[in-house]
């Protein structure tokens, strides 16, 4: 299960003990399939569009303790650039807009939010690279 199944469990008891979980449940999670990933390269410039989708195949149940799926849509478009300065540095930005349908069994709908990568890197002759990676 998802790393977040313990917090969750810690956060959520209103008195020690009143629920239990099974930390040795397994299971797949939602499953992700990207059908579109186009990519235009000019020069020093490389300009990527994508279209990816997370469908809610993992288990999940309403307030389910041991869920491995989401329960809901999502709908993820991605633009990114990348401008390659020397052969050996990159600099990368990204941006992510990403919708969601309403959570299975539950009245709640994540937000639609948009989210921006960005990254740096230099590539070493032997094939080792550094890089600085941040988002918002």
């Amino acid at each position: 299960p998802n790393a977040n199944i313990a917090l969750d469990y810690y956060i959520d008891q209103g008195a020690v003990g009143g629920s239990e979980i099974n930390i040795n449940t397994f299971g797949l999670g939602d499953l992700y399939l990207q059908p579109v990933w186009l990519t235009w390269d000019k020069n020093k410039f490389s300009t990527t569009f994508s279209y990816g989708l997370w469908m809610p195949t993992g288990r999940y149940e309403a307030d389910g303790s041991e869920n491995v799926g989401l329960g809901y849509w999502s709908h993820n478009l991605r633009v990114a650039e990348r401008f390659k300065p020397t052969p050996s540095t990159a600099l990368t930005g990204a941006l992510t807009y990403e919708i969601n349908s309403k959570q299975k069994d539950v009245d709640f709908t994540e937000a639609p939010h948009l989210t921006f990568d960005y990254a740096a890197s230099y590539n070493f002759t032997m094939g080792h690279e550094l890089g600085l990676f941040g988002f918002g």
